[in-house]
């Protein structure tokens, strides 16, 4: 077994959106180089694998106001809403019953919420690129593979780049078998 360092805390609570991860796997760009996953989503660890430091790579640049960009700031925002919709509906069931209306509005009320605590602070832009940043490392002891994914602008903020115009928009944790 390969001598794992311990993996940093937790970046971020959210992973990444399945339907997003398909859409920029263009060429295998989101393919690991750290591990093989199987079709029971077992983690392996591929041979001659170096789990002694974090690996980096552009896996998009954004080039203009492409389908891509779009759905990524949706889901940046928190998914799709529906508000004129909401709110009629809303209103028909509360004419049917007003415990029905009720429960309703509590019901969107909360998702609401829920959309506003998994909405991003970020937003990407053309030329604005994603990166995706895997290691193999322990995490409470056990062989874990991370997987994070960063919106980086290397405009923004005078040319400086990383880490000062980046953010990890999302992390996926997997126990892996070594």
């Amino acid at each position: 077994m390969p001598a794992l360092q311990r993996l940093p805390r937790r970046a971020t609570s959210r992973g990444f959106s399945i339907p997003l991860m398909y859409g920029f796997n263009h060429a295998g760009a989101m393919v690991s180089s750290l591990v093989n996953v199987n079709h029971r989503n077992e983690y392996r660890l591929k041979a001659g694998a170096d789990v002694s430091k974090a690996h980096a790579r552009r896996v998009w640049t954004f080039r203009d106001n492409e389908h891509m960009l779009l759905a990524l700031n949706e889901w940046l925002a928190g998914g799709s809403s529906y508000p004129f919709l909401t709110a009629f509906l809303g209103i028909a069931v509360g004419f049917i019953s007003t415990p029905a209306g009720v429960a309703w509005s509590v019901f969107f009320a909360a998702m609401d919420n829920a959309r506003s605590n998994l909405s991003a602070q970020c937003f990407a832009r053309v030329a604005d690129q994603l990166w995706m940043v895997e290691a193999v490392g322990l995490d409470d002891g056990a062989p874990v593979y991370m997987r994070q994914i960063w919106l980086v602008d290397p405009l923004r903020n005078g040319n400086s780049g990383p880490p000062a115009s980046s953010w990890c928009i999302a992390e996926d944790r997997y126990e892996v078998a070594l």
